[in-house]
This record gives structure tokens, sequence and C-alpha cells, in this order.
């Protein structure tokens, strides 16, 4: 099968998305013809595929436009476009989809902008896909609530779990620590998660708590609890090393629609804790892969902590089922598999 893959972010910017596509032609190869097109200046060659760049160095409409005649040249003989997302590359992309009747598979990462009008271009580009790849059960409930695609046309598919960064240094676990993920921190979060650090120093006064997120939001209200460590966004390298460090990794958010931060803390081995209203605990089974706390109460939460730390058998039982669930379930030969799945229902339909 002749693949073709469109992006609109492609390394050397960092990002899930990024990655995916650097990693992706390497196994979809294995069994198919890849092409790239993507919004970069790169030349680098690609493993498993060969890349047509668009720069990025013009006008919007005139990159647009650049895109567009690229993907159609691109396009001759292809039988299917994997395009990673709705907007920069996903307008373009359905509108060759149309001029060549060709089946249209979209990525959804998530929403590209809040303005009115790319919210009409997002849904007007998603009711036109054959098929929207839902990384996780939140994002395939927003799709149908938010844009009204139809449930038939949506597939749930997890990405792959990302390759832990080699850090130039032995990372050594720091016993009691705590890092808390979260989307966004907003005033009340921060209260809780305060909350919670001062009920769990009553067992263990010896515990410490890193607090990061993946907005940076904190400048205002990191000051205001000194017994919190704030360090708002972190880097990649920061976010590998600190899950390794951690004897705890609390997901505290309540607007994570992406298991990204549970898929790390699995390949990490660190003991993870979830609360339900995060994407986390789709793939998060109690008492085996990691706890799953039932609201966001800081009593709660912080028994759960407890929990782990006074038993070490329980946490050395979450750390080595997670690795292996992460193993059978999320590995990159799994993902293509049901990838291909997906192409030939649309390419073949019976």
């Amino acid at each position: 099968m002749k693949i073709l893959i469109a992006t609109s972010i492609y390394p050397p910017e960092i990002g899930r998305p990024s990655d995916y596509v650097r990693e992706l032609p390497k196994y979809l190869s294995l069994k198919h013809t890849v092409n790239i097109v993507a919004y970069t200046n790169s030349q680098k060659p690609v493993p498993g595929a060969t890349l047509i760049s668009v720069s990025k160095k013009s006008s919007r409409i005139y990159r647009l436009l650049k895109y567009f005649l690229a993907m159609l040249k691109a396009s001759r003989d292809t039988e299917v476009i994997y395009v990673q997302n709705a907007m920069a590359a996903g307008l373009p992309v359905i509108l060759i989809g149309f001029l060549r009747k060709m089946p249209v598979i979209i990525n959804f990462f998530g929403d590209e902008g809040k303005n009115a009008l790319m919210f009409l271009i997002q849904k007007f580009v998603l009711q036109r896909a054959a098929i929207i790849i839902a990384q996780s059960k939140q994002i395939k409930n927003h799709l149908i609530n938010t844009y009204k695609i139809n449930q038939k046309k949506i597939a749930l598919l997890y990405l792959p779990a990302e390759n832990a960064d080699i850090l130039p240094f032995d990372v050594k676990r720091e016993p009691f620590k705590i890092l808390v993920c979260a989307n966004k921190i907003e005033e009340k979060q921060a209260e809780n998660i305060s909350k919670i650090f001062t009920k769990i120093k009553e067992k263990y006064p010896q515990a410490t708590m890193v607090v990061i997120e993946e907005v940076n939001h904190t400048d205002k209200i990191k000051t205001e609890y000194d017994n919190l460590k704030f360090l708002g966004k972190v880097s990649k390298a920061e976010m590998w090393w600190l899950l390794q460090n951690s004897e705890v990794v609390l997901i505290y958010s309540l607007m994570e629609n992406k298991p990204y931060t549970a898929l790390k803390s699995f390949m990490a081995e660190t003991a993870l804790i979830c609360i339900n209203t995060c994407s986390a605990c789709e793939i998060v089974e109690n008492e085996k892969t990691g706890l799953v706390v039932k609201n966001e109460n800081h009593s709660s939460v912080a028994e759960a902590v407890i929990k782990i730390f006074g038993d070490e058998t329980l946490k050395n039982y979450l750390t080595t089922e997670s690795k292996k669930f992460l193993k059978e379930e999320f590995s990159w030969e799994k993902h293509v598999q049901s990838l291909h799945a997906i192409f030939e229902s649309i390419v073949s339909p019976s």
C-alpha cells in the first residue's frame, strides 16, 4: 500500500506529534511505501520514507498554497492519506482527498486555535474525513460533542509509548518524593495540592513534592505555597529525570485528555496515582498498574500516596505490572498493526 503522511509539525520541532511522525515510517515501511509532506526546512533523509519539505519561510497563505501543490503532486497513485491534525495540514489534505476521491484519515491531537473561524475550519475538515483517530476516550467524546462527528467514523487508538530519554548521568530515586503532573494549575488546584502534601507530611515528614504542568501557568501562585516546589513547564529531559527520580507520580489534572504521562511513568517504573477525571485512568487498572482515586478530594489522594509509601510490596507490584502492560499493549508493533487494519478498512472495505 502507498501511504502519504501529511504533517504540520516535524523535527527539529519538539512535541509528541513531531516524535510520532519521526518514528512511524520505520515501522510502516516494513509493509508499505511511505512518503511524508511536512512543513519543515529540514532536508535530512528519513529512514523508511521519502520526505517532501515545504519551507516555513513565507507567509501563511503562500505556505498553504505550496503545501497544497506539494500534496497534489505527492498524492498521485497514493491509496490513503494519513494527516496529523485538522488545520495547517488538514485543510489542504481534505481538498486533495476531494479532488482525487481518496480517503483521508486524521490523527486528531487536539484543537488548533480557539477563534470562531479556526473552529469552523476544523469542523469542516473533521466532518469530511473518512476516519478520525482519537487518542483517548475523552478526545472521542470531544469530537462527538463539539464537532458533531458520527461516532462510527471515530477509531480509538492510543499512541505507542515514547522512547525514554537516555540521560548522560545516573538517576537515583529519592525516597518519599512525589512528582505531581497537571495540565494547568489553577488556584484551587494549587490549594488542594498543598493540602494533600500537608496531610502526607503528617505521616511522612521527610516527604518532598514537586509540581509540574504542561502549560506554564504557575508564576502567579507558585510563591504562595512555601511547602511546594512549583517548576511550571519543564523540558523533555527534565521530565524524564523527575519521573525516574521520584517514588510516586501523581497525575492531578482535570483537563488532560491524552494519557502520555501515565505511559511515561510506566516506562520510568515509578508507582502511579491518578484521579478519575483525567484520561490516564483509561489505561490504569486500579490496584494493578496504578491507583485510581475516585475524586480529587485531598484526603483521598493523600491516603493513596501514604498507602504506596507504606507498602513496598504493593509499590513493586504496581511498577512490575505497569511495565509489563506497557510492553504488551503500547508497543510500536501493536500500534502499527492497528493502524494497518484501519487503513485496510477504508482502502478495501468488506
